[in-house]
């Protein structure tokens, strides 16, 4: 254990800041495990990675946003980490925190990690918004590019069930460009001026079925489909409106699934998942910070200590909701064989519903964003977005 004199305050602070907020890090590797560690609430300044690497006598630099989950610090970045990465991080921070720390690096999609990685990343992430079409891998594997799609098909399909997305971004690239040369033309608009036409005409039909047995299917959807049309993917925007459509043509009757016609994408789903990840425990930070708050505005009045002990049991248990149940979901779905699939959608289904019902219903949820105690707090918007993104990304179950 090192003497208190010598820990890095710094470090110790940043650990402890992490575990309610996402921070940012930095990570200099001197060999394979020694270097230094910066965690900060904003980016880590090149300065502050110059001295570090001065101080520590490393060179190689990993950079990204630290946060705290299931007992674990979890290192995200743009790009594959070392695998003696998590290790160095172990014993930087026993010896210049005191502290003894379980680690893990992860590839993030976030879009700002690729940026500060340069075009190339930023590029080949591009592939993630490509769909694993099972009519146009077969058309291709028609043609004459047969052998070089059957290849580039397996190897991309290995690499998703090794949870190894950036090298399925980048084996996307190559395999897109072959597949549409034997894909038919789509007869549905996917421009944008077609999809936000086709949204404004569906709006009185979208208002009708929010009211509906439907309701938390359509809010998804629906959600799903302005996402897309802010980054500008119009053609997963029109997919989403298809979808849309064909479920508010079901007047009335209510729905356990998804709506036939779209297709499940393995790579929008593991990036959809990655974001659901990281909206999940920004809520649960969040939240943890507007209890924080509660307890400091009204510590020590005596009138408000039952109505402050009932809101924050309810803000407890309310966190509770938020574990890793749709993480694990997701996953059986991105790792499970064909013939299993269809099952594990509708489990993910079931599990994205009872999170849609909870975002919808509960009655603290549906009063957290922009509260008069924390006015920048903003949970359910995000949460409902990317679960829009997860239900476009599944697709309908196969019949």
């Amino acid at each position: 254990m090192a003497k208190t004199a010598e820990l890095d305050k710094d470090l110790v602070d940043g650990l402890k800041a992490a575990k309610s907020k996402r921070a940012y890090f930095a990570l200099v590797l001197k060999g394979s495990n020694d270097g230094a560690l910066i965690l900060s609430k904003t980016k880590v300044t090149p300065a502050d990675i110059t001295e570090a690497k001065k101080k520590s006598g490393g060179s190689a630099v990993l950079k990204g946003f630290c946060q705290y989950e299931d007992g674990k610090y979890i290192f995200e970045t743009a790009k594959e980490a070392p695998a003696t990465a998590a290790q160095a991080v172990k014993l930087i921070v026993k010896r210049d925190a005191g502290m003894a720390v379980h680690a893990e690096f992860r590839v993030s999609t976030d879009p700002e990690l690729l940026a500060d990685e340069g075009p190339s990343t930023a590029t080949s992430s591009q592939a993630d918004q490509s769909k694993l079409d099972g009519a146009a891998i077969k058309a291709a594997l028609a043609g004459p590019n047969k052998a070089r799609v059957q290849a580039l098909y397996v190897a991309v399909n290995g690499q998703i069930k090794n949870k190894d997305f950036a090298a399925a971004a980048k084996t996307l690239d190559v395999l897109e460009p072959l597949v549409k040369q034997g894909t038919p033309t789509t007869t549905s608009p996917h421009n944008e001026a077609d999809v936000i036409k086709r949204l404004n005409a569906m709006s009185a039909e979208i208002k009708a079925a929010l009211a509906g047995p439907n309701k938390a299917r359509v809010q998804a959807l629906f959600a799903g489909v302005s996402a897309h049309i802010n980054d500008k993917d119009f053609v997963q925007a029109g997919k989403a409106l298809d979808e849309l459509q064909s479920l508010l043509s079901q007047k009335g009757t209510s729905s356990t699934g998804p709506a036939a016609g779209s297709k499940l994408s393995l790579v929008a789903l593991a990036k959809s998942r990655f974001a659901w990840r990281g909206e999940r425990t920004n809520a649960v930070a969040e939240i943890g910070r507007l209890e924080a708050a509660l307890r400091d505005r009204f510590k020590g009045v005596e009138s408000q200590k039952t109505a402050l002990s009932a809101a924050l049991g309810r803000l407890d248990k309310l966190i509770a909701t938020f574990g890793p149940r749709l993480d694990v979901g997701l996953d059986d779905v991105l790792n499970g064989d064909e013939a299993a699939r269809p099952a594990l959608i509708k489990q993910a289904r079931a599990l994205m519903d009872g999170f849609q019902k909870t975002i919808d219903d509960d009655p603290i949820m549906v009063e957290l964003d922009g509260n008069e105690v924390l006015p920048d707090m903003s949970v359910t918007e995000p949460l409902r977005r990317v679960l829009g993104s997860i239900s476009a990304a599944l697709g309908s179950i196969p019949a």
